[in-house]
């Protein structure tokens, strides 16, 4: 009796042990897994601008608005509803010298195959699209992950923002998008997270933003 008590005492010492490094190790690279991911957002914003040929140098200022979101069609392949956010968050692009709105940036990130999608997006004063670049995935490799290759991404260059469909085949349609070979759900969860968040920022910022 006392072994097995003794052997209980020696396993709940090394598992309070394994706790308290894990717990450590955590405070020490928690601060820096948050401060690269802003870094790479950061860096993210300022390549999908690339391009546009401002005259004069700009600023991001942060916008953050309150909006009526619809719950979103229900995904019978998931498990968990997906979560409706009440707040959109988006930058806009500020020349120095003037004030003037130039652009906006912001993130759209909504459930693909097997992970979040995070894709930051640039557009125009007119939301059009100038570049795309997805930041964030854990689609399935060789397939939906393709989703950060250039040659899909540059597909959203130029795209008006409330016409962007998704095809299985090579179209001369203007404003078609199309589907990575055997990945049309990762494909088609960015570009309608794109096309809903383009309308809600023409909507919010035709309000004046705040």
């Amino acid at each position: 009796m006392m072994y097995y008590l003794k052997l209980a005492l020696v396993l709940l010492i090394i598992a309070g042990v394994a706790a308290g490094i894990l717990a450590f190790v955590n405070s020490k690279t928690a601060p820096i897994i948050v401060a690269n991911k802003l870094a790479n957002e950061i860096e993210a914003r300022k390549k999908v601008m690339e391009g546009l040929n401002f005259s004069e140098d700009f600023d991001f200022v942060k916008k953050e608005v309150s909006i009526d979101k619809p719950a979103g069609k229900c995904n019978p392949l998931k498990i968990k509803e997906e979560k409706t956010g009440s707040t959109f968050l988006y930058y806009e692009v500020v020349g120095k010298d003037t004030g003037k709105v130039l652009g906006y940036t912001f993130m759209s990130a909504k459930s693909g195959y097997s992970s979040i999608v995070k894709t930051m997006v640039g557009v125009d004063t007119t939301y059009t699209i100038n570049k795309i670049r997805v930041i964030s995935q854990s689609e399935t490799p060789g397939l939906g992950a393709k989703c950060q290759d250039e040659d899909f991404m540059a597909q959203f260059d130029k795209k008006n923002y409330d016409a962007m469909k998704v095809t299985k085949s090579k179209s001369e349609i203007e404003t078609a998008i199309l589907s990575i070979t055997g990945a049309t759900i990762t494909t088609r969860t960015i570009t309608e997270s794109l096309n809903a968040d383009l309308k809600t920022l023409a909507k919010v910022t035709a309000k004046g933003g705040e």
